[in-house]
């Protein structure tokens, strides 16, 4: 009975036995035949780590929605709050592939230019006190041009600047 309404999914995945695994067989077939195209952006299901992908976000999708079944409001489909449990998880758990084989140590290995990626993490602007003693001499110097070189001198400065 794939064509059930939100009650009846909400009832039957509730109940115990036979109609409980027939609702959750059915809610599985719902779910691998969305995520194909779901996915489509993030991975082709012609790539070989599609199916173990789709089995562990079936299988956790599955869970969390008998977890959370008390959570459905019902302001959409049961299937369609069920796919955006199970996108949910495929993106979480992709992101959590790209990552899972990076090293910590090549952030901290040196590039070819000789710089470590530490380094370029480094704030390289002034602090506040630096920028206080830059300002002072600053105000200092344009005192100095103003009052201790002649128009002329005061030209030349300009003009190479």
């Amino acid at each position: 009975m794939a064509g059930r309404t939100n009650k009846e999914w909400i009832s039957d995945l509730k109940s115990g036995g036979k109609l409980k695994e027939a609702a959750l067989a059915d809610l599985r077939n719902v779910i691998a035949s969305g995520l194909p195209y779901a996915l489509s952006n993030y991975l082709s299901p012609d790539n070989p780590q599609f199916d173990s992908l789709a089995e562990e976000v079936i299988q956790d999708t599955l869970l969390r929605v008998l977890d959370h079944l008390d959570t459905f409001e019902g302001r959409s489909q049961f299937t369609t709050w069920v796919h955006k449990i199970a996108v949910r998880i495929a993106l979480t758990e992709l992101r959590r592939r790209r990552w899972r084989d990076f090293s910590l140590d090549s952030l901290v290995e040196e590039n070819e230019e000789g710089v470590s990626f530490p380094a370029l993490l480094i704030d390289s602007s002034p602090n506040p006190d630096t920028l206080a003693q830059q300002s002072d001499m600053m105000k200092r110097i344009s005192k100095l041009i103003n009052e201790e070189l002649t128009d002329k001198q005061r030209l030349q400065w300009l003009q190479s600047r």
